[in-house]
């Protein structure tokens, strides 16, 4: 990935996963400008061990119009913002 200069890295890892490949990647100067993994930082916790301050994190989003919740912000449930 490195020598192909791969900017971006997407995939479903768990987070202490998430952390052992960042780390191996640092390691043989392979440093992505952005990393969305599912699972890998849901918390912030895992986010945190991640040591490069100019990286772009993401993270995945479940979300279904028939879920009981509604917004903090407008009150409009999943129903009404589908």
């Amino acid at each position: 990935m490195r020598d192909a200069k791969v900017s971006m890295v997407t995939g479903v890892l768990p987070p202490h996963m998430a952390i052992a490949f960042h780390a191996a990647a640092h390691e043989v100067g392979y440093q992505p400008r952005m990393l969305s993994l599912a699972k890998a930082f849901a918390f912030t916790d895992a986010v945190g061990q991640i040591d490069q301050p100019s990286l772009a994190l993401t993270n995945e989003v479940w979300w279904s119009p028939a879920w009981p919740f509604s917004s903090g912000y407008t009150s409009a449930s999943s129903a009404q913002v589908a």
